[in-house]
């Protein structure tokens, strides 16, 4: 056996036996612990124990992950046969099935060491506070964050940039307005999502005497402490204890607050009700191509969602899997379908 396939050995085993010795301690408690099945909206550890187990699950999770993508793109059944293994047997397969199941295992941990009712209580904290500073009741001699927008570019491209504003206005403790300029073919981008405040607007700068600081997104704003990836460290330590990435899910509850579309909105896109397990896959082209990235072929991106779909595979059966496609390029369509 290669060098390769003697690292991936040694580390693989290594791993394997640190995820058993972690299911151990989650599956078999001590004599003075209840052994019932963990309701979802409880939790058997204490915030710091939450919050330093996800972070010992975070890296092993991630470790675990990178062998796998280790033994699926660098090497290959060739790389991981010995010359006198049986010819049925195969090795690379078996790897990649260990990993898929290892990853699966550390999922449904993750699940067990979950704390459901901070988790519930944060996001309705984190939207009371969203609602509450963007909404003020009197809207008038108080200063606000102002944007306008100076450039056209794609849905996402905007909400990026009302997520950033946002995030700065939270962190002043003042309502963001923004101006309602043209957008493709709306007259502005609050023609497909609600407005940000039912209570303060652009207009009212003027006529209600505001205070007004303007923000740019392509210039720095002066106050670092509140920029993104920063916000208040009493919200991060309690994220910690459901999330291994407080800021993304900070930033989740903003993009929520943003995404609020308008019901003419509902009916055009007309949701689809889709069965899980389900993968979402984009593939830009057009004008990405051009500056910001380059094309990857169709396969590259099956073989991932084929990785997607063996790792749920190896606990149950699945009936029917169902792939979520958004694409600028009605060609790919075609494409994904014949594969």
């Amino acid at each position: 056996m290669c060098f390769v396939s003697r690292s991936l050995v040694w580390l693989f085993w290594s791993l394997l036996a640190s995820v058993t010795v972690l299911q151990v301690k989650r599956i078999n408690p001590t004599s003075g612990e209840h052994s019932a099945i963990i309701p979802r909206n409880e939790t058997r550890c204490t915030p710091f124990i939450c919050s330093k187990f996800l972070e010992q699950w975070k890296k092993l999770y991630i470790a675990q992950k990178e062998i796998l993508l280790l033994i699926s793109q660098h090497t290959s059944p060739s790389m991981l046969q010995q010359n006198n293994a049986p010819k049925h047997f195969d090795l690379y397969n078996y790897f990649i099935d260990i990993c898929l199941f290892q990853l699966m295992n550390l999922e449904n941990i993750r699940s067990k060491a979950h704390n459901w009712k901070m988790q519930e209580s944060m996001m309705k904290y984190v939207r009371k506070v969203i609602h509450r500073n963007q909404n003020p009741k009197n809207c008038r001699n108080i200063e606000v964050i102002a944007y306008d927008p100076k450039s056209i570019c794609g849905f996402g491209c905007q909400i990026h940039h009302l997520a950033y504003c946002l995030m700065v206005a939270l962190g002043e403790g003042k309502p963001l307005v923004v101006k309602t300029s043209p957008w493709n073919e709306f007259g502005s981008i609050f023609d497909v999502i609600m407005p940000l405040s039912q209570t303060c607007h652009y207009g009212m700068i003027k006529t209600n005497h505001l205070k007004v600081k303007y923000i740019e997104v392509e210039d720095e704003f002066p106050k670092k402490e509140i920029l993104p990836r920063a916000f208040r460290k009493y919200m991060m330590e309690k994220i910690e204890e459901f999330h291994t990435d407080p800021f993304l899910w900070y930033i989740s509850q903003i993009i929520i607050y943003i995404m609020r579309l308008r019901p003419n909105t509902w009916k055009i896109i007309q949701p689809m009700k889709l069965k899980s397990p389900i993968v979402g896959v984009h593939v830009r082209r057009t004008d990405y191509m051009l500056t910001e990235a380059k094309s990857y072929p169709i396969e590259e991106y099956m073989k991932y969602v084929q990785l997607y779909f063996r790792k749920h595979e190896t606990t149950s059966k699945i009936s029917t899997k169902s792939v979520y496609l958004a694409t600028d390029d009605q060609q790919i369509i075609a494409e994904f379908r014949n594969k």
